[in-house]
């Protein structure tokens, strides 16, 4: 049963048989790299309690290298619709690409993976690839900017609804992971909401 279950957890990326480098999340004791960035915000999940405990992760894609990464959004066994990540990364321009979960059912489970574009509902543009039928007139996608040796804000994620957001909570955020993060300024950070 163990096997079976471990499994299970690692199943919204290799479900679809894509293998992307994970992100290193930030230790408390961490600080930034040299010419390395640092991202850090706040996500809302889709699903709330009836994720199942399932994990839920974002792809971002560096532009200038074409390098796709993986970060996990919500940790294994957690149900809370709202939790922060904070990674490093290199510096450059990014693009959100897609939004991994698994729905938990009474059967087992579904795995869902959802490309972000701007102004249109992440299950159409599913359904719309998987026909074939997404094209460079399409809407565009997400961009932020991270620069070397710089902490960034990147906002709240939010992808409780099909229409995907993000804003600025940061003075929010920032009463909690300056007690998390005690070697990290996050006075003098920099602000890069995806737009």
């Amino acid at each position: 049963m163990k096997p079976i279950l471990l499994s299970l957890l690692f199943l919204p990326v290799f479900a679809f048989g894509q293998k992307f480098p994970y992100l290193d999340y930030v230790q408390k004791n961490d600080s930034v790299k040299t010419g390395q960035a640092i991202m850090y915000g706040n996500f809302v999940q889709r699903l709330g309690f009836s994720s199942g405990g399932f994990p839920q992760e974002m792809t971002v894609r560096h532009v200038e290298t074409g390098t796709v990464y993986i970060f996990r959004v919500k940790s294994t066994f957690k149900s809370k619709k709202e939790d922060f990540f904070c990674v490093h990364l290199p510096p450059g321009r990014y693009t959100v690409e897609n939004y991994y979960w698994t729905q938990s059912k009474w059967y087992g489970a579904t795995a869902h993976r959802e490309p972000v574009f701007k102004n249109t509902k992440s299950r159409r543009l599913g359904k719309m690839e998987a026909e074939g039928t997404v094209n460079e007139e399409n809407p565009e996608q997400y961009e932020f900017t991270l620069q070397p040796d710089v902490v960034t804000y990147v906002g709240t994620w939010n992808f409780e609804r099909d229409a995907v957001r993000f804003f600025d909570e940061k003075p929010r955020l920032d009463e909690k992971v300056k007690k998390i993060f005690k070697k990290l300024a996050f006075d003098n950070v920099g602000v890069a909401i995806p737009q």
